[in-house]
């Protein structure tokens, strides 16, 4: 338990979040003690605290998270550990999209939105497609660098099934169909690894045969799921068999 004097004052609420708040031992975190926190942390701390709409705060060189209890949902089981983490540790899998985006915001100082961005996030003991429609928006210090981002977001994935189901939406397969110029968007290396995930090889098995790690697949996998503006890999894979790409 924390022995932070200044936790309970920023902590003061309400709930369960609120309790898990005030007992962390921030000391632990790359947030470091509440009593170390510049006034513009806190400041946006207590306006997504305090929100009942989805909100998250990625703090310093590592956008470390402080989020609020709407948005501890789309954490799953990383609840609450995720809190005082690096986005990078909360979600690996997804960095190698949003990292650069956070880097941008931090390195420009000007806001960007995503709607209905496809991330696939670990979660609840599985990998899954995520849907977030979310803004980054830089949180200025009296020196004007940016210190962090503020997020607001609502994760859209119900609705995006949901239209795939509605009547007169594209049958399963219109996604084999895509458009060349999206498969145009990929690297060499990225069209190797949809051919093999096409062939219906397995992450273990792409990276065997590539002689490289797992990780890098499923790196690779998320920029071409963004690319390709697809969601799964049985996706991928009619994408790959209707096109001629598999070995």
């Amino acid at each position: 338990m924390t022995n932070d004097t200044e936790a309970p004052d920023l902590f003061a609420g309400e709930g369960e979040l609120f309790e898990v708040l005030r007992r962390k031992d921030w000391r632990d975190s790359p947030l470091g003690p509440v009593s170390g926190w510049p006034p513009e942390l806190r400041g946006a701390a207590r306006i997504c605290l305090h929100s009942g709409f989805q909100m998250a705060v990625l703090w310093g060189e590592r956008f470390a998270y402080l989020y609020n209890d709407a948005a501890s949902a789309l954490f799953g089981d990383k609840h609450p550990w995720a809190l005082g983490q690096p986005v990078e540790t909360v979600w690996p899998e997804a960095w190698p999209i949003v990292g650069p985006m956070l880097e941008s915001v931090r390195a420009s100082g000007k806001a960007t939105r995503s709607d209905d961005l496809m991330l696939m996030l670990e979660r609840n003991g599985g990998t899954g497609e995520c849907y977030i429609t979310f803004s980054y928006s830089p949180i200025f210090l009296a020196d004007g660098g940016v210190g962090g981002i503020f997020v607001a977001f609502m994760e859209t994935t119900g609705r995006v099934q949901a239209e795939r189901r509605q009547p007169g939406a594209p049958p399963g397969n219109a996604d084999a169909a895509l458009a060349p110029e999206r498969a145009a968007r990929l690297t060499a290396r990225e069209r190797e690894i949809l051919a093999l995930i096409g062939a219906g090889l397995q992450v273990k098995q792409v990276a065997a045969q590539l002689h490289i790690s797992a990780s890098s697949v499923n790196t690779y996998r998320q920029r071409i799921f963004q690319k390709m503006g697809l969601a799964s890999n049985a996706a991928l894979i009619r994408y790959a068999v209707h096109n001629g790409l598999v070995r």
